[in-house]
């Protein structure tokens, strides 16, 4: 079948939806494009893909390639530090307008998008708002710039709250070994519509998605 890249939304604080999704059996045998410190400085993320047969790929240009050329399915949070920077218990927020990245290469390898939503991952952990300027900036040089606060008796650790993950229909996507800024900017405006006609299929009477 087609090759899949399911992009996971929003990135949360500690992306509590991934961690579900890697213990799914759907997830079986599925690469996860992470930060290339979290496969040392997670354990416990580590552990839980592990368990779940979920293969860690770091974030860098090799490894993404060399896991795609592969031919399995992959699993990627575009948004990154950035996204988790904006996270709001008022509002869902994505980080996209500046993130094409993975555009370019589901282009190149002939991949899918396959947007993936996790409703209630922004209720997991409050998180200080402003200064956005500043903390995007620390973003930028891999520096997260987080102020979460979970459970009362251990604010790093998340609240109870329910997740619901839901993927919506697939981006479909030509094979473009050399694309262009303009195939770029194409296929990454349709993805992001994706993502809010997804977010407003299931998100009822809430606020609409802030696209950052």
């Amino acid at each position: 079948g087609k090759l899949a890249l399911v992009c996971v939304h929003p990135h949360g604080i500690f992306s509590s939806g991934l961690q579900v999704l890697a213990l799914s059996e759907e997830m079986a045998d599925v690469s996860v494009i992470v930060a290339g410190f979290l496969k040392t400085l997670a354990p416990a993320f580590s552990a839980l893909c592990s368990i779940g047969g979920v293969r860690l790929v770091g974030a860098g240009r090799s490894s993404v390639a060399g896991a795609m050329e592969e031919g399995g399915t992959c699993v990627v949070v575009p948004g990154g530090f950035h996204e988790a920077t904006i996270s709001s218990t008022q509002v869902d927020r994505v980080y996209l307008k500046s993130r094409k990245g993975f555009v370019k290469y589901a282009l190149r390898h002939g991949y899918s998008l396959h947007p993936c939503f996790v409703f209630g991952e922004n209720q997991t952990h409050s998180n200080l708002q402003g200064g956005w300027s500043v903390r995007l900036w620390l973003n930028g040089w891999s520096i997260p710039a987080i102020a979460p606060f979970g459970c009362w008796w251990m604010p790093m650790m998340p609240r109870r709250a329910p997740l619901k993950v839901v993927v919506g229909p697939a981006v479909e996507m030509p094979t473009i070994r050399s694309p262009t800024a303009e195939d770029i900017d194409k296929y990454h405006q349709a993805y992001v519509e994706a993502v809010c006609a997804l977010h407003r299929r299931h998100a009822g009477a809430g606020p609409a998605l802030e696209v950052w």
